[in-house]
């Protein structure tokens, strides 16, 4: 769906671990389809913070060690996306 060229469709990448690193990778590739990132259990090391800045949309990183409840943080991240996608 994203892959085709000629599709309009863009999305919210969530990735856990490795799979939130790719999430990362796939947005600097693509900013054109992806409209905010979640990465959980991931180090938000310098590496990652360089990676993070490099990108045109907003993201949400929740670390290994976050002792805060992620469901609500992951609902709070993406209500206010929706809410902003749909003010313009």
């Amino acid at each position: 769906m994203l892959g085709r060229a000629d599709s309009p469709r863009r999305c919210v990448l969530v990735g856990y671990g490795e799979m939130g690193l790719a999430a990362l990778a796939a947005a600097q590739r693509h900013p054109e389809r992806v409209t905010a990132v979640i990465a959980m259990d991931i180090p938000f090391d310098g590496a990652v913070r360089s990676d993070v800045a490099k990108l045109s949309c907003p993201v949400m990183i929740l670390p290994a060690n976050d002792p805060g409840d992620a469901v609500a943080a992951v609902a709070w991240f993406l209500r206010k996306r929706a809410a902003s996608a749909c003010a313009g």
